[in-house]
């Protein structure tokens, strides 16, 4: 009788086991996790939703999207998710990361059908994604200043700051991607850098900032006059001359214009400016400096950040350099251009003031 009830048993257990694996499969031709869906997030979704990035949850693997399915097919059915305001009938971006109609059907019918994981060998390969949250993996990392947000500030404003911090380059250097990255994303709302010139006056590793007049609710008061200050380490600002056409100086601790090359910014979503798909680079003159603009937002609990801004680096000259200013022509007008950019740089003087950034073929002039 032993041996029979034993029997019973492990046939039972067999049997329930194959029912949950048929279960975690799905039937035949049903949308999985594994075939459908994974393919999807890693095209459009884990670029945020990975540890040390800016999402609040991981989908890396099913073990971990799996709690989120109702909320993922909301946020995709109403395009809440992925985040992305440009119209499509004025144009396709490369970096595009809006679901396809066809793809929002995929998740919404991987929900409705009980969100099953499906077969291990249909998933896709992990993407390789960098450690500690990088989108790349840098060559040289510069590391700014530490810099603590109130939990609850006065009128609940911090003011933008600029900051300016030595590159420590000891010769010309060409730079083929620049990402940054903080360390606190719930509060930074984001973090711009460029490469500037270095001045006999420079100051670094200082916050500068402008304490600006606010209403009750932390809105900017309207000037009653045209009065442009610029930043200063005590937060009362300076206050300059500036003429009509004339441009406020983009690292004013000084008041003079400095010359910038590669205005890159972080927002939540896009850290990464990658020059490398275009055989580009930029030339970072030896002695510059690396200036920074950050706005922080409060969010109710103080928090440390600690930004990083990640460099990749070539040490071959490009197939085209990357030349990316707003007074590039003021400067290759007036002979102040580096020497290693000369007759290139040229290319770009007549459109610099249409582009952000212009790609020029060495010895295309």
């Amino acid at each position: 009788m032993g041996t029979r009830v034993w029997l019973a048993a492990a046939v039972a257990g067999i049997l329930l086991v194959m029912c949950v694996e048929a279960s975690a499969a799905g039937p035949a031709g049903a949308v999985t996790f594994n075939k459908d869906v994974l393919p999807i997030l890693q095209r459009n979704c884990q670029t945020c939703h990975r540890p040390g990035n800016i999402a609040p949850m991981s989908f890396l693997s099913y073990d971990t999207t799996r709690p989120w399915a109702k909320a993922m097919k909301t946020a995709v059915v109403t395009r809440k998710m992925p985040p992305w305001f440009a119209d499509p009938q004025y144009g396709h971006f490369s970096n595009d990361r809006s679901l396809k109609q066809e793809e929002i059907d995929t998740i919404v019918q991987w929900v409705d059908n009980g969100a099953v994981k499906g077969d291990p060998n249909d998933a896709p390969p992990p993407v390789k994604w960098p450690e500690n949250g990088w989108m790349t993996n840098p060559d040289l990392v510069l590391k700014g200043i530490p810099y603590t947000v109130p939990a609850a500030p006065d009128k609940n404003v911090i003011e933008w700051m600029t900051l300016t911090t030595p590159t420590g380059f000891t010769k010309d250097t060409w730079v083929t991607s620049v990402e940054i990255k903080p360390s606190e994303l719930g509060v930074t709302h984001h973090i711009c850098v460029s490469f500037v010139p270095h001045r006999s006056d420079t100051v670094y590793n200082t916050f500068l900032w402008v304490d600006k007049q606010r209403d009750e609710i932390g809105a900017e008061v309207a000037p009653t006059k045209r009065e442009v200050l610029i930043p200063t380490a005590d937060g009362k600002g300076r206050k300059i001359t500036v003429g009509a056409g004339d441009n406020v100086p983009p690292n004013a601790s000084t008041g003079a214009t400095n010359l910038e090359q590669n205005i890159s910014c972080y927002v939540p979503g896009r850290a990464l400016s990658d020059f490398r798909p275009y055989n580009a680079a930029l030339l970072v003159p030896a002695g510059w400096d690396l200036t920074w603009s950050i706005h922080y937002t409060p969010n109710g609990a103080a928090a440390t950040d600690r930004p990083e801004v990640g460099l990749t680096i070539s040490k071959e000259p490009p197939q085209r350099w990357l030349i990316e200013s707003w007074e590039i022509g003021q400067r290759e007008r007036k002979g102040q251009l580096p020497a290693a950019l000369d007759q290139s740089a040229r290319c770009s003087v007549r459109g610099i003031a249409l582009l952000p950034g212009i790609l020029c073929s060495r010895g295309s002039i």
